[in-house]
């Protein structure tokens, strides 16, 4: 059984009703059934019972109330009716709670409420507004589906064209459809002759749209939000629903025009008064009215103006003889660019300080890189060092590597130039990879360098670390060697090939000697082949001639040869007659034989382990390539020596 109770906001309104008295007499006739219980009373009465009866449960039968004297049953009362306490005309309020089965009930409450743009397959509520070709209309019907609203007069009734009034002003008469910014929300009237209805607490006259936001110039690649605002060309336009890429020109169900203000008024005025959509100039910069105003100057953080680009010139370094204003910019002596933002112009004051916005670096030269900045880091970047700048000695109980300074040439940042510095207690006679580093901004200068004894550590070595060349220590007493100059990384591998010499063949002429002849080809750098005169009288000689490998073709960049030897011995003088200390070359260009001298040395002068390298043309048949080193004397008896520790071309593609 459901219990039903009067509310007492209900029981506030009672009041006593003056009627005329009911004759007293017999008691009615005694009827078969209730004349009252199908919800219809004499109108006379003065109830709203048919109103009753429909609102409550129709399982509840209405009775004419009437009073009787207590001990009388069946006798009206004298006077009850002027005594009565009943409601003058009651109302009863049926409370609706959604259930699985009352979504439609729920749905019919939802009137006068703005829908966006007319969709036809939404079903509308009487009362509720939508936008169909930039006119509103209000629904004249429940359950209104499918009814194109300019051409279907008896379910809608248009209300106007929809327009930005501004801010809202209580003394402002506003029609339905108009749309008003209240406290940064958007309203949009629901109801002619719309005044002094403040928007936030009067639903009934408004709708709240949603957030207000200016979003600058509209842009296919941005998501925009229901309320959002934004210029294109010289219009304004305000989103009805959120979107990607609808073009606010073309996409009328997306976006309203607001206005077509947005035109360049010239420079900012204190006296001109700017609607919505206004562009000026104002101390270098351009500037659109978000909120339309008078007076308010346009400047960074203002709530009326919003920057949409700027012509202001940096002017230097920042001087204090030279007046700012905002939107003026100068450098710091921090080597960033500043923005003036005090609506005061002024001068005296270096930036950065309070009256300075930072702009950003003047450069990206100090920027550290990064996959969303230079995207210049040691895993992308393809560089090569511009020099051989690894040699090794021994150090008494182990190896130390040498690293003269040098310059990376890359691929995006240009020469970056380190210092020289070294790495000490290496192993004897190892090869090493070395790497500069960390080094994340690039910045060279003094930076330290690391040794690894696989390639593979030395590129992991971690963003900032680069690497620069390998090398093989000096063995314990034995002469210096150099790097194999193959640092690098990037495009194809980013360093160059090593391509090895094929023979070594050496002859002689008595008493001088070839020893170990194929150590000038064996790709190790602390082993050589000796070519000396010794002990004796006469002519003495020794000559070792070095071949390369077959033919290797390639689209080679550069092309190097290069031949790593010394003199240690040499005491040949003037009466050793003609002497030879040289090391030659020959190979077959594009137009014939070319040959040269590589190295030479006067009888008495010694040479300390060096490595000569000679450019050749990028298409030379390697084939043909030969090296000849060669000492001899005609007469005399003193001897001398040249050690080749290495011959091989270095090929870059």
């Amino acid at each position: 059984m459901t219990d039903h109770f009067i509310e007492e906001e209900l029981l506030e309104k009672v009041e006593s009703v003056s009627r005329p008295p009911i004759v007293t007499g017999a008691p009615p006739p005694a009827q078969s059934f209730d004349p009252y219980s199908g919800g219809t009373l004499p109108g006379n009465l003065g109830l709203q019972t048919d109103v009753a009866a429909r609102q409550l449960p129709g399982s509840l039968p209405v009775y004419r109330l009437m009073p009787v004297p207590a001990g009388s049953s069946g006798n009206a009362q004298s006077n009850a009716a002027a005594q009565s306490n009943l409601l003058k005309n009651p109302t009863f309020i049926t409370t609706q709670s959604q259930t699985a089965t009352n979504t439609s009930d729920i749905a019919l409450l939802q009137a006068q409420t703005f829908q966006g743009t007319w969709v036809s397959s939404n079903t509308y509520a009487q009362g509720a507004l939508v936008l169909y070709n930039g006119v509103v209309y209000i629904s004249l019907m429940n359950l209104n589906q499918g009814n194109q609203p300019d051409s279907s007069p008896s379910d809608w009734q248009a209300t106007g064209t929809e327009n930005y009034a501004g801010a809202w002003s209580a003394s402002t008469v506003f029609n339905v459809g108009q749309i008003v910014d209240y406290s940064g929300v958007l309203f949009i009237s629901i109801q002619a002759a719309n005044a002094n209805h403040q928007p936030d607490v009067s639903p009934t006259w408004w709708s709240a749209l949603g957030q207000e936001s200016y979003a600058g110039t509209w842009s296919g690649s941005t998501n925009y939000t229901t309320g959002q605002t934004v210029s294109q060309s010289s219009s304004l336009y305000i989103a009805l629903q959120n979107s990607l890429n609808q073009n606010p020109s073309s996409t009328t169900s997306y976006w309203q025009l607001l206005s077509n203000a947005t035109s360049l008024y010239g420079t900012w005025s204190n006296s001109q008064a700017y609607p919505i959509g206004a562009e000026v100039s104002y101390n270098g910069s351009f500037w659109i009215a978000t909120t339309a105003n008078t007076n308010q100057i346009p400047a960074p953080g203002s709530s009326y103006w919003e920057n949409v680009g700027t012509s202001a010139i940096l002017l230097a370094a920042y001087s204090g003889s030279v007046t700012y204003s905002v939107g003026m910019q100068a450098l710091g002596t921090d080597g960033n660019v500043y923005s003036w933002i005090n609506t005061t112009p002024g001068s005296g004051s270096a930036p950065p300080s309070s009256n300075w916005q930072l702009v950003g670096p003047s450069s990206l030269t100090s920027v550290p890189d990064g996959s969303q900045r230079f995207a210049a880091t040691a895993s992308v970047l393809s560089y090569v060092p511009t020099s051989n700048m690894l040699t090794s000695m021994d150090a008494g109980s182990n190896a130390t590597v040498s690293v003269a300074s040098f310059t990376l040439q890359t691929s995006s940042k240009g020469s970056i130039s380190y210092n020289s510095g070294s790495v000490t207690g290496l192993n004897y006679g190892t090869q090493y990879y070395l790497v500069v580093g960390p080094d994340p901004s690039l910045a060279g200068g003094t930076v330290g360098f690391s040794a690894y004894t696989t390639k593979s550590a030395a590129l992991a070595a971690g963003s900032g670390y680069f690497f620069i060349g390998s090398i093989v220590t000096a063995v314990s007493g034995g002469p210096q060697t150099i790097g194999n100059n193959d640092g690098g990384v990037g495009s194809q591998s980013g360093s160059s090939q090593t391509l090895l010499f094929g023979t070594s063949t050496g002859t002689t002429t008595s008493p001088g000697t070839v020893s170990n002849a194929t150590r000038a080809i064996d790709n190790y750098l602390t082993t050589f082949a000796a070519l000396a005169t010794n002990a004796g009288s006469g002519t003495s000689a020794a000559q070792l001639v070095v071949n390369a490998a077959a033919p290797t073709s390639a689209p080679w960049s550069s092309l190097t040869l290069n031949v790593l030897s010394a003199v240690p011995i040499n005491n040949f003088t003037g009466a050793d007659g003609t002497v030879i200390v040289q090391v030659t070359y020959v190979y077959q260009g594009s137009s014939g034989q070319v040959s040269g001298t590589l190295w030479s040395v006067a009888a008495g002068v010694t040479r300390a382990l060096t490595l000569d390298t000679l450019s050749l043309p990028v298409n030379t048949n390697l084939a043909t390539l030969a090296v000849t080193g060669k000492v001899s004397r005609s007469t005399g008896t003193h001897n001398c020596e040249i050690d080749i520790y290495q011959c091989w071309v270095t090929a870059t593609i």
